[in-house]
């Protein structure tokens, strides 16, 4: 079976652990294959999921497997301004520091 099935949103398995944060769910199927890029139904990324949730570790483990942040969900927003509306302070703040390594 395909670890990149989708529901009727067109959700994954790892939509639904980076949503909820369970970590190692979502480390499993990204080692079995599961792409780390993908959007669902309405736009939203697996790591914008993360964001949205507060789902410190999860997001952390997304930008350590290169994860494209700049995935804009359906209402052109990224990780970072779903992150500043949601109150994810720790999850903007990597994505700051993050940013001023690449520059």
């Amino acid at each position: 079976m395909s670890v990149n099935l989708t529901n009727t949103n067109d959700s994954t398995p790892l939509h639904l652990s980076a949503e909820f944060g369970h970590l190692k769910a979502t480390k499993c199927l990204v080692e079995r294959g599961a792409a780390i890029n993908s959007t669902h139904k309405y736009g939203n990324s697996q790591q914008n999921l993360a964001a949205i949730e507060g789902k410190w570790g999860t997001f952390r483990y997304f930008l350590e497997m290169g994860a494209d942040f700049n995935v804009r969900y359906d209402n052109n927003d990224t990780a970072l301004h779903l992150a500043a509306r949601s109150g994810s302070v720790d999850i903007m703040k990597l994505l700051w520091i993050k940013e001023c390594l690449l520059t």
